[in-house]
């Protein structure tokens, strides 16, 4: 039985070239769309899910619009983070500042750092996520 119903449909599929084309051709487009779907969302759900309390950190940005045109900077003012420290449905807040395009170097430049890969940070940012340190103590980290 199984075996006759392949013959049908394949004696099918040549009598009918053009259609069975597209209709090839759409269920692939169809099928390929629905698996990058899955893995964006799949993708989303799972960003940042190491931090033991990732449901309750949440990222800031600021939106504006300049001249007509929508903008979306990652950063936020600075003040806001003291503004969110006497709010008291905010637990704990960190700011986070990067350098883009600029190298950093010790007093005697001897070692030099890309700096696209260096953040600069609150001294809470190791007590609200979960990252592993290479060498030192986290509650030691920032003694000023």
């Amino acid at each position: 039985m199984l075996k006759n119903n392949i013959k049908i449909a394949w004696r099918s599929l040549l009598n009918n070239k053009f259609y069975s084309m597209i209709n090839i051709s759409g269920l692939a487009v169809g099928l390929a769309t629905g698996i990058l779907l899955l893995l964006w969302v799949q993708n989303e759900l799972s960003y940042d899910q190491f931090n033991k309390s990732y449901q309750q950190i949440y990222k800031l940005s600021e939106h504006f619009n300049s001249n007509g045109q929508e903008n979306t900077w990652e950063t936020v003012p600075g003040p806001l983070a003291v503004f969110a420290r006497t709010n008291p449905q905010i637990a704990a807040t960190v700011r986070i500042a990067s350098e883009f395009d600029q190298n950093i170097s010790n007093q005697n430049r001897s070692k030099i750092f890309d700096g696209n890969k260096i953040a600069y940070v609150d001294n809470g940012f190791f007590s609200m996520f979960d990252f592993e340190l290479l060498k030192g103590n986290k509650a030691a980290l920032f003694p000023n």
